[in-house]
């Protein structure tokens, strides 16, 4: 409930107010895994708070309060590294972009780490790294947008395909059966994908 009323306090645009109401969020005792984790958010919510309002220093105190172990702990350190940035700390903005793609290779936060990495040399004058960093891109979303465009290539009309795999799937619909396994990774861990699967 404390959660939903610092998102509600958002919403009418009282930062101070939700401020508060996420700080009292995470004082609260947590008894389960799901406690635990919006108080995780409530964290999080807070040091995005304080990142839009430019207190940078309570943003990172907030980042951190983040454990390793959390679903939520590479999402925090992109936002750190972002906070670095704006910090002009772009030297530890690089490691801890760096660190996001040494530990989980496979997030889709990977991509977005090794792209800020990859302007973060540039801004540090690592021009070599800078062009390494953004060739991993390149290749990484080339071989998405290959293997896409090879599934959408196999039908003349690409809308009609997916809305008969829809009609088909009835309740089993997998997203697996419609992009190919490099780009199932990403699709299935993002809302707005989440959210059009429990419509169909």
């Amino acid at each position: 409930a404390m959660y939903f009323t610092g998102v509600l306090q958002v919403e009418r645009g009282d930062l101070d107010a939700a401020i508060a109401v996420f700080d009292q969020c995470t004082r609260q005792p947590t008894h389960d895994a799901r406690q635990l984790e919006i108080r995780e958010l409530c964290f999080l919510a807070q040091g995005r708070l304080f990142f839009e309002l430019e207190k940078y220093g309570d943003a990172l105190d907030r980042y951190q309060e983040i454990d390793h172990d959390s679903p939520h702990f590479n999402e925090a350190l992109y936002e750190i590294a972002w906070t670095l940035v704006k910090s002009k700390r772009y030297d530890e903005a690089q490691r801890k972009s760096e660190l996001i793609i040494q530990l989980a290779p496979d997030s889709p936060l990977a991509p977005e780490a090794t792209l800020l990495e990859g302007h973060l040399y540039l801004r540090l004058g690592k021009f070599k790294d800078a062009d390494r960093t953004y060739e991993q891109v390149i290749n990484y979303w080339t071989t998405v947008s290959d293997e896409i465009d090879a599934v959408l290539g196999m039908h003349a009309d690409p809308v009609r395909y997916f809305n008969d795999l829809l009609g088909k799937a009835e309740k089993t619909f997998d997203i697996a059966t419609v992009l190919p396994p490099v780009a199932v990774k990403w699709a299935s861990t993002q809302q707005e994908v989440a959210s059009a699967l429990k419509v169909v």
